[in-house]
């Protein structure tokens, strides 16, 4: 992964790539600073997304160390890389604003 980041491999890159791998069900999980680089946000905002649940955070069950799914970490880069909904105008608040202009209007 370091040498993807060096060579200048974006994080949607890394998943394209990823996928086209042939990767054992073993790595099918990453660490912090894997799951971090793929995300492209530091280790301890991993860390804090894992504890308040924003991201499912699994365990090593010899070592204990936090474990992301692969699967679930390109799940959320495709979110990050989807582009944006349109926001709807809000209409109630223009008509409650047009209540409010004086009759005959100056």
């Amino acid at each position: 992964m370091e040498q993807l980041i060096r060579l200048g491999v974006g994080s949607a890159e890394f998943c394209r790539l990823f996928k086209e791998l042939d990767v054992p069900a073993q790595v099918a999980f990453v660490r912090v600073k894997e799951a971090a680089e793929m995300l492209g946000v530091s280790p301890n905002t991993i860390r804090a997304w894992g504890a308040a649940g924003k991201i499912a955070e699994h365990r090593h069950p010899v070592n204990n160390y936090r474990l992301f799914k692969v699967k679930e970490l390109q799940a959320i880069v495709a979110k990050m890389n989807a582009p944006a909904r349109p926001k709807k105008p809000r209409q109630g608040l223009a008509m409650r604003l047009e209540d409010l202009q004086p009759a005959g209007g100056n």
